[in-house]
């Protein structure tokens, strides 16, 4: 499974977006963020989703061709 090294769960909302500064799109909501990048096959997309204390709980790559509702869930260290 893919583990990213910049992005553990439950860290701070703004360092989890942090990772992401040179994205294209990003657009906030109050418990997730949706951050985007337009390829020729389409858009590729993270979703980050936070608890009530901002802290971040889970993360899914969306694209057209991921059949799963939600994405694939990116495993999180700790």
């Amino acid at each position: 499974p893919c583990k990213p090294t910049k992005l553990t769960k439950f860290m701070p909302r703004e360092k989890a977006e942090e990772a992401f500064q040179r994205a294209p799109l990003k657009e906030k909501f109050q418990n997730d963020t949706l951050i985007s990048y337009r390829f020729n096959e389409g858009w590729l997309e993270f979703s980050l989703q936070f608890d009530n204390h901002s802290k971040l709980r889970h993360i899914y790559l969306q694209h057209k061709n991921i059949k799963n509702e939600n994405g694939l869930e990116i495993e999180l260290n700790r």
